[in-house]
């Protein structure tokens, strides 16, 4: 039980470096160089205020500063990645090929959260994520000839949809970000789950869109949404269950 506690809080000290590098990152500042700072009033932070979601119940979520608020994607994304780190131990135990996947999925939640804020997923978390993973992961043996096969068909499925809606119907229906995201995804694939995967992918994101439209009256059929997160959703509940 000890053990359990230490993966999630591992997981959630790793999320916290997630969440200030992605907001950085959103925002076009260096991620490395900086001390972490209050938005609002550039108050530097001590240590006991950078604490994974115990410093934001403590402070009650706003700044020790200037008391403005601390937004929740700090905590969330905190306890997202201390969540996704024990289910991924809980899945393949303290073995070598838990760090692979473990790795893998913080790799795909910080695509899914980069694409929500942007509408982009950056090639370092796609088709660099794929050059490293596909060797790696053959060596180790994580990764057979049919998981290849199921990144390629992935892949040459979504681009045939996107030249489709982009030279055909003139939309942009697809990012090229959502087709090189499961150029990587796929390697989490058997060929026989790539239905399943398109059809949790396509069927969360119909349901968000309904629900999106219905709340805040947009256009259908011209409102962008991140297909990203879901693409990853999908392949996660894939790779879990």
């Amino acid at each position: 039980m000890i053990f359990y506690f230490l993966i999630f809080a591992a997981g959630l000290a790793i999320g916290s470096f997630y969440a200030c590098g992605i907001a950085r990152f959103c925002v076009k500042s260096p991620i490395f160089t900086k001390r972490s700072k209050c938005p609002n009033c550039g108050g530097t932070l001590k240590w006991y205020q950078l604490i994974p979601i115990i410093s934001f119940l403590m402070q009650k979520g706003h700044c020790s500063f200037c008391r403005g608020k601390i937004s929740f994607f700090y905590p969330f994304t905190e306890f997202l990645f201390g969540t996704a780190s024990l289910l991924t131990y809980l899945k393949f135990g303290l073995t070598p090929e838990f760090a692979f996947y473990c790795f893998a999925v913080h790799i795909i939640l910080i695509a899914g959260i980069i694409d929500c804020r942007l509408l982009i997923i950056p090639d370092l978390l796609t088709v660099y994520s794929f050059l490293l993973f596909l060797p790696l992961g053959y060596w180790l043996t994580f990764v057979s000839p049919e998981n290849i096969l199921s990144s390629f068909i992935c892949f040459a499925v979504l681009y045939l949809c996107h030249a489709y809606f982009l030279h055909i119907r003139k939309l942009e229906a697809l990012g090229l970000g959502d087709v090189k995201f499961v150029l990587f995804l796929g390697l989490f694939l058997l060929p026989r789950e790539i239905p399943l995967f398109f059809m949790i992918a396509s069927g969360s994101a119909l349901c968000y869109s309904i629900f999106f439209h219905f709340k805040y009256k947009t256009d259908l059929y011209t409102t962008k949404i991140p297909f990203g997160p879901f693409l990853g959703f999908a392949a996660l509940f894939i790779l879990f269950l």
